[in-house]
């Protein structure tokens, strides 16, 4: 029997968390709270793109009604409910884009995306030139306004490098596993010092940070497109030093790491109604605070305990069972 390698289980929790985390935050920057745009900088600038490379890693060529079942079909369900409640819940003060996945199902979205065009695209350039068009496009990708982003195209294409290089890393996985101790320790200096860039860059530099795209921030300039690389630059330094981090054994907390796809799906569900409802209007109140420090955690708690994972697993099974009834 294979061994199971703790060092991606690990990974996957701790960014679940930083996402969940990260996404109950978003109702203090009404207020533009400077600590919350850092604590979202600090937890964005590697969580999602180290997301992206962990899928492109275990990435290998399914049939189609695979990507139908496990990512198309939760995407419509979930980003229905996530749009249904989001709106009760006033989490679209501007209005809802029906044309984009609701809140964080964008990456859901974009893994549907993923596995239908990389067995092709793989087959016509292989995995070098994949990785070089796939930046290419990104850059190019950038030069779009953000309101003009439908479907989610901007994400789709900016994270696509990722997803290439979890691939690219796959071939490499050994000399990840048998880091030593000098190589865990560059990889410390290397996430500190890209961390610190990060947020200098996004206090001399609004905007740095947010958005795929860079026309709303630069302009059409070399600014914009020295900042789409350097944002590149630094978000792969920062995972791939995170991934060289992270202890490859087994912790307390390694047996959720196969629970995180149902948390993502799902974390929204009670972040909009806990945080744009219950928290709001006392956010900037001590209880407020208190209500967030406790209230986090118990969401983390409650989306990764057993129970609720096997409801996911039977309503995600449903398109399964319809079928098999129907035949």
């Amino acid at each position: 029997m294979k061994e199971r390698v703790y060092l991606w289980d690990n990974l996957k929790v701790v960014l679940m968390m930083l996402v969940v985390i990260t996404h109950s935050v978003n109702v203090y920057q009404l207020d533009g709270s400077y600590w919350v745009q850092y604590l979202w900088v600090f937890s964005m600038t590697f969580t999602m793109p180290l997301f992206m490379m962990i899928s492109g890693f275990w990435f290998k060529p399914r049939e189609l009604d695979y990507s139908l079942k496990h990512y198309l079909y939760p995407f419509l369900l979930f980003s229905v409910l996530n749009i249904s409640l989001g709106t009760r819940c006033g989490a679209y003060p501007n209005g809802v884009v029906w044309t984009k996945g609701g809140w964080a199902m964008w990456y859901i979205w974009s893994l549907f995306i993923y596995n239908l065009l990389t067995p092709i695209l793989l087959d016509k350039m292989g995995l070098r030139r994949l990785l070089l068009c796939s930046l290419v496009l990104a850059i190019v990708c950038g030069f779009r306004f953000p309101d003009n982003n439908i479907a989610d195209i901007q994400r789709v294409v900016n994270f696509y490098p990722f997803f290439v290089i979890g691939m690219v890393l796959r071939k490499y996985q050994s000399r990840v596993y048998l880091m030593n101790q000098n190589g865990k320790l560059i990889s410390g200096i290397v996430f500190t010092m890209a961390i610190l860039s990060y947020l200098i860059l996004c206090y001399f530099r609004p905007g740095f940070c947010y958005g795929t795209g860079f026309m709303h921030v630069h302009g059409l300039s070399i600014t914009g497109f020295v900042s789409k690389w350097l944002n590149f630059a630094l978000c792969v330094a920062l995972s791939i030093s995170v991934i060289a981090l992270m202890p490859n054994r087994k912790l307390p907390f390694s047996k959720y790491g196969s629970r995180t796809m149902t948390v993502y799906m799902l974390h929204m569900s009670i972040v909009f109604p806990l945080c744009w409802v219950l928290l709001r209007p006392v956010m900037f109140e001590w209880y407020g605070y208190v209500l967030y420090i406790v209230g986090v955690p118990f969401v983390c708690a409650f989306l990764f305990n057993e129970k609720v994972d096997s409801i996911m697993k039977v309503i995600l099974s449903l398109p399964d069972r319809i079928f098999n009834k129907c035949r």
